[in-house]
């Protein structure tokens, strides 16, 4: 049984590895911004060189950070919700019943 276990502890792993892949992506794209936005800002190319930077570094700077707080969070979420925890949950237990009234859905009832 352990052999076949590495395998899926190997695709986990390189789940992980994707994590800290899109980490890394958004770290260079925002660093493509200062070399680009930046750059052109102080090129001395006049007023619209410096609107252009501007606008240029603000845009990617917004994207990068985007991409740094919402993909990680959703893919560690997934992994841990799907992946990792389905290691564990068996489902076993009491039948959920709330306090005061009745259940409109229950499965097994008709």
């Amino acid at each position: 049984m352990g052999p076949i276990e590495t395998f899926g502890l190997l695709a986990n792993t390189l789940s992980y590895l994707r994590v800290m892949g899109v980490g890394v992506a958004g770290v260079k794209i925002a660093e493509v911004s200062i070399t680009m936005g930046w750059d052109l800002m102080w090129s001395g190319g006049g007023v619209v060189s410096i609107v252009l930077g501007l606008v240029l570094f603000l845009f990617i700077q917004a994207f990068a950070l985007a991409l740094g707080l919402l993909s990680p969070s959703i893919h560690a979420a997934r992994l841990h919700f799907v992946e990792w925890m389905g290691k564990f949950y068996d489902g076993s237990g009491r039948v959920f019943t709330p306090i005061g009234g009745r259940t409109l859905h229950t499965e097994g009832q008709s």
